[in-house]
């Protein structure tokens, strides 16, 4: 029998990867010390023999592709990332009835010694489809990301973790496909900070920024990539601060504005896109006065 390698599939697994915000080695002053790798580059048969399995069983299978690693210093401290033009990557799994069906683990093979591999990704399948979560692995066996599939298509919750594995520092939850989901961003000690709908590509539906406290900063709704409905804007206490509505990006209605104590003030004249907003200090003086005509700023 022989085996069916899925192009698509493949090709996914070496341009998926996000790259999330780390600290590059190139931005130290004094860089931390790092052990270069080196994996076998060409599939020499007589050393890696694939292994097929006439209709159910172990299966194990070779490529040799190019893509980008993800490694650390020998400190642990810092992401250490880099192209790789050529490797030799071990892909290992089960077949039932024909189908990719478990897990499938993909490997980096050391150069020098052979018996030492790299853990690159694991996937899950459910007849022959991505269904479950595809890890995405540091080259110290480290989970750097997850993403959840159904039928091969994205759905439900993916992560981006810092060198810890542990520290959220991107989360997206998916719904069936990439055509709709929420994307959140984390501070660097793992506390929400800005979560967002995504829908065909532009914002749309309500978007949320937090204190580092978890506390709400703003409350926005997005129509095709633009403000509209209702902005909530708080003070750190969480009391709110000013309140305003918008009509496809436009400034339309000042509704309110408040101190941090709640105590209401003169949040302007806008109506229907034309009037003003006033803006202040924190010790409750004007800071400015803009005037809108027609939902534009003057």
């Amino acid at each position: 029998m022989k085996i069916r390698i899925d192009f698509k599939m493949l090709y996914k697994i070496f341009s998926a990867i996000l790259l999330i915000a780390i600290l590059s080695i190139s931005g130290y002053s004094q860089q931390p010390k790092y052990t270069k790798k080196y994996f076998v580059s060409y599939h020499d048969t007589s050393l890696f023999k694939p292994m097929i399995p006439k209709d159910n069983g172990f299966v194990r299978t070779f490529i040799v592709s190019g893509f980008d690693i993800w490694d650390t210093d020998e400190k642990n401290t810092t992401h250490v990332t880099g192209g790789i033009p050529s490797a030799l990557i071990c892909i290992e799994g089960k077949y039932e009835n024909k189908k990719r069906n478990g897990l499938f683990t993909y490997y980096l093979i050391d150069s020098f010694d052979h018996t030492k591999r790299y853990k690159l990704y694991e996937q899950t399948f459910v007849n022959d489809k991505l269904t479950g979560q595809w890890k995405h692995f540091n080259l110290k066996g480290t989970v750097i990301r997850y993403q959840t599939y159904k039928n091969d298509s994205l759905n439900g919750i993916s992560r981006d973790y810092w060198i810890d594995g542990k520290t959220i520092m991107d989360e997206r939850e998916y719904f069936n496909g990439t055509n709709k989901f929420i994307g959140r961003k984390y501070s660097n000690t793992g506390i929400l900070m800005q979560e967002m709908t995504i829908e065909n590509g532009v914002l749309n539906g309500l978007g949320k920024k937090y204190y580092e406290d978890g506390k709400v900063q703003e409350e926005v709704h997005f129509k095709n990539g633009e403000f509209d409905k209702t902005r909530k804007y708080y003070h750190p206490n969480g009391q709110l601060w000013i309140q305003q509505d918008y009509k496809d990006g436009l400034h339309w209605n000042v509704i309110a504005n408040y101190d941090e104590k709640g105590n209401k003030r003169n949040p302007g004249t806008l109506k229907n896109g034309n009037g003003t907003i006033i803006f202040y200090n924190d010790d409750g003086t004007i800071r400015e006065t803009i005037t809108y005509k027609n939902g534009v700023e003057q």
